[in-house]
């Protein structure tokens, strides 16, 4: 049925953002979504959901070494975290992003 189909989308979704390559997709997708499509609502519902794991997994950020100009590992996902906050402060979009994500993507 119709639940079905949305676990699957969910968690191809999830293991899209798990992967550094995949959430540079996300990140892209994100940025010209129509916020006021259901299927993009639901859709940054789940990337939502998984960005609030993922930030309190990580209070730290990872970090760019300085030296070497290597990104640590999550750098892709980080940013994603923090696209996700920009975007949900887009005109289209009803709904804030929520607060942790918020708080954690200033703190990069």
């Amino acid at each position: 049925g119709e639940e079905g189909r949305d676990i699957d989308s969910s968690t191809g979704l999830r293991a899209m953002l798990a992967d550094r390559n995949g959430a540079k997709v996300v990140k892209s997708v994100l940025m010209v979504l129509d916020g006021e499509d259901a299927d993009a609502q639901r859709a940054m519902r789940i990337v939502e959901a998984w960005a609030v794991e993922w930030v309190e997994a990580r209070p730290e950020p990872p970090q760019k070494d300085g030296a070497t100009g290597e990104l640590g590992d999550g750098w892709e996902q980080a940013d994603l975290v923090r696209h996700f906050v920009k975007r949900c402060k887009m005109r289209d979009v009803e709904e804030r992003a929520d607060e942790r994500l918020e708080l954690w993507a200033e703190s990069i």
